[in-house]
């Protein structure tokens, strides 16, 4: 029973902790990208010319930044040329397919070919749970085999939020108090392990660790190890053990008495111990589901609503002065 019992709990333990291993998986958009520029720069034939031709994805904002951002870590790697921006838009133009959106094999394979390159990179930004998942493909232009394929886990964090927003960026924080809109928060996974770490090891060791929660983190110590302390010490220094009463013949009567004058404080040491067990598991359960992660004073410049240029011009007619004035919300 005692095996099939400790067989259960570290079941639970690993499901926990692979939901909370796997969460932490998910990078920023930023380190998507430059990890598909090394990756497909180490694969691709040197010297190779390529073009970065769609990325699927809800919002056109998002899908234009990863096309460039991607071409900006794949010309740093110099092991590839990449086509230029100009002239996929005039291509985009005269064959009709847009970057946010899907592209088949057989038609970029074509597009391929009018660009004079080796191979076409296509891929696509889809949500999935708490994050997003983010996945690239290399088309041979002359087969159509897919050669390389990558995907990482991106966060749903605030530059995310902003990319994906037709609005803009929101505003981070307001009245001067940081606000917390959940974008980057802890996960389900994130959750769970918190709790079952808490539970099953050292108590309120999930809370540092995942949460990086101190306060959450303290109280648990403070409870768990107490609890643990004042129930063994109860249990086993303090005797209170009962012993048999004999009669004037030295046989037992069936009766049994007290020995130890410890009996009722060490009871009460164990009750108390195992109560406070029980308020550190409640405090476990209610603190890992409700804490949420502090946002900072953050600005953001991908919304090109922030921007106000003005040409100024001079007596001659020409431009004279460029005036460039920006908002951030913070």
């Amino acid at each position: 029973m005692k095996k099939h019992l400790i067989t259960g709990i570290l079941a639970c333990i690993l499901i926990s902790l692979s939901g909370t291993l796997f969460a932490q998986t998910a990078v920023t958009l930023d380190t998507a990208i430059n990890n598909t520029g090394k990756e497909l720069s180490s694969k691709l034939k040197q010297g190779s010319k390529v073009a970065i031709l769609s990325m699927s994805s809800s919002s056109v904002r998002l899908s234009t930044y990863v096309i460039e951002e991607l071409t900006s870590a794949l010309v740093n790697q110099r092991q590839v040329t990449v086509v230029d921006r100009s002239q996929l838009d005039l291509l985009q133009r005269e064959m009709n397919f847009q970057y946010s959106g899907e592209v088949s094999d057989a038609s970029a394979q074509a597009i391929g070919k009018k660009l004079g390159a080796q191979a076409i990179i296509t891929g696509s930004f889809e949500p999935l749970s708490d994050f997003y998942r983010f996945r690239v493909k290399v088309i041979e232009v002359e087969t159509a085999v897919i050669s390389i394929t990558y995907s990482a886990n991106v966060q749903n964090d605030r530059i995310v939020a902003s990319l994906m927003s037709d609005s803009g960026a929101k505003p981070l924080v307001s009245n001067s108090k940081a606000v917390n809109y959940g974008e980057d928060d802890f996960t389900t996974g994130q959750r769970w392990g918190t709790w079952a770490l808490n539970a099953f090891t050292v108590p309120g060791l999930g809370s540092l660790l995942v949460m990086q929660d101190k306060v959450g983190f303290r109280d648990q110590m403070i409870m768990g190890l107490g609890g643990s302390a004042l129930f063994w010490i109860g249990y086993f220094v303090i005797d209170y053990s009962e012993e048999p009463v004999k009669d004037s013949y030295g046989r037992d009567t069936g009766e049994y008495e007290g020995t130890s004058p410890g009996e009722e404080i060490g009871s009460v040491m164990v009750i108390a111990g195992m109560g406070l067990w029980i308020v550190n598991g409640i405090y476990n359960i209610v603190r890992s589901s409700i804490y949420h992660k502090s946002s900072t004073y953050t600005g953001s410049l991908f919304d090109p609503s922030v921007f106000n240029i003005v040409l100024i011009p001079a007596k001659d007619g020409k431009i004279d002065k460029v005036h460039l004035s920006y908002t951030l919300h913070f």
